[in-house]
């Protein structure tokens, strides 16, 4: 198989995209997940706002989403799930507002009712509500270790992103990891939404051509410093922005930290920090880094509540870089990759072959290196990773 990597280059180095309306319709819809049967924040979009309101952005969802919670409050007092409680005020709280994608979280005391699932039916009644989906966690992509000995030519995914054949692994060594671009990324965003950057790390200090440290603090949903201690978010911001293993160099970094130091994180977390990106951007050259999936999903589901903040975020002219999975299965079985409007990308090898765990098929717009990739890490300096298009 030969796959070509050059539209990503054009993406992250040469800096402006320009988006298209998508054809995905914004559906209502209810979405429940079984695997979070103990979660009870409920992520939930609000219908467009009509371009005659008076309101602001931050006014109309605030308005919502305290109408929203009373309704629900007063359903579950008016049904005695609650009867006899203290404090029903406490019961049902809007834990965050993000205006700017028309998202709320609610979050239900799971103390303090008995049947959760009817939560959503019941607010898709109200006619500002657009979609209501239970909260679940996301899982990191493109991260997982491989024994092989480093001093191998680990870094042959820059030699082979530069070209449309794959390359010659007998080329003189001389010539070997050399990317041969025009343009390394100054004047571009890339918003890592992950588990934060390690902004010590010698990748991202100033170097030669490099005035600058380009790694810097964006969001932290834990309320931290968006520093990595965990290590995926470190890896993933050098192969996009490293200095030695980057594609391009002079992009600058944000860490948008959404999941926190054991890898583990919802999907509530990513929404809160795309509802950054969207306030951050501010009509700039941004691309966002989603290595993050879940799944499988049946053909029908409707879209997610990520991928409608991805579908917003298009819709701004950002385009959001999506790992596929590495689950080795059909790609549009997982979230969010299967967006329309993400660019989704898949994992080869140095043979030009699909990488053994990435996902293919239907969904997936490019393949780039995925495998034996060396990169830093936030424990470590260098680590080889393996992963759906690193």
């Amino acid at each position: 198989m030969r796959f070509i990597s050059a539209c990503i280059i054009s993406l992250l180095l040469l800096g402006e995209t320009t988006a298209q309306p998508s054809p995905i319709k914004n559906t209502r819809s209810r979405m429940v997940h079984s695997s979070v049967e103990d979660t009870h924040v409920y992520i939930i979009k609000t219908a467009k706002q009509l371009a005659r309101s008076l309101e602001t952005p931050q006014q109309r969802i605030d308005t919502i989403a305290e109408r929203v919670k009373y309704e629900v409050l007063l359903k579950l007092l008016t049904e005695g799930n609650i009867s006899g409680r203290s404090n029903p005020e406490m019961v049902v709280t809007v834990s965050h507002t993000m205006p700017r994608l028309g998202f709320f979280m609610l979050r239900v005391d799971e103390k303090h009712f008995d049947v959760v699932d009817a939560i959503c039916d019941y607010m898709l009644t109200d006619g500002d509500v657009e979609m209501c989906e239970r909260d679940w966690p996301a899982e990191l992509q493109s991260s997982r270790p491989i024994v092989r000995d480093a001093s191998e030519w680990a870094k042959w995914g820059l030699d082979r992103i530069d070209q449309a054949e794959e390359v010659n692994k007998n080329t003189d060594p001389g010539t070997k990891d050399v990317l041969a671009v025009n343009g390394v990324g100054d004047g571009v965003r890339v918003y890592v939404c992950d588990t934060g950057i390690r902004y010590t790390h010698d990748e991202f200090s100033v170097k030669p051509g490099r005035k600058a440290v380009n790694a810097e603090y964006g969001f932290d949903t834990f309320g931290g410093d968006g520093f990595d201690n965990y290590g995926h978010g470190t890896q993933v911001a050098s192969v996009v922005g490293g200095y030695a293993y980057g594609v391009a160099p002079l992009a600058t970094l944000v860490s948008v930290k959404v999941m926190d130091d054991e890898g583990n994180g919802d999907w509530s977390n990513v929404i809160a920090g795309l509802e950054f990106v969207m306030e951050d951007c501010d009509g700039r050259n941004c691309l966002v880094s989603l290595s993050l999936a879940a799944g499988p999903l049946p053909a029908d589901y409707p879209p997610t509540a990520t991928e409608r903040a991805i579908q917003d975020l298009y819709e701004a002219n950002i385009l959001s870089l999506v790992a596929t999975g590495n689950n080795a299965d059909e790609a549009w079985k997982y979230t969010p990759g299967r967006s329309e409007v993400a660019l989704t990308v898949g994992g080869i090898n140095e043979d030009d072959d699909l990488a053994s765990q990435s996902n293919f098929g239907q969904g997936i717009d490019i393949y780039a290196p995925g495998y034996n990739i060396k990169s830093a890490w936030a424990g470590a300096d260098t680590r080889l990773v393996t992963g759906a298009g690193m």
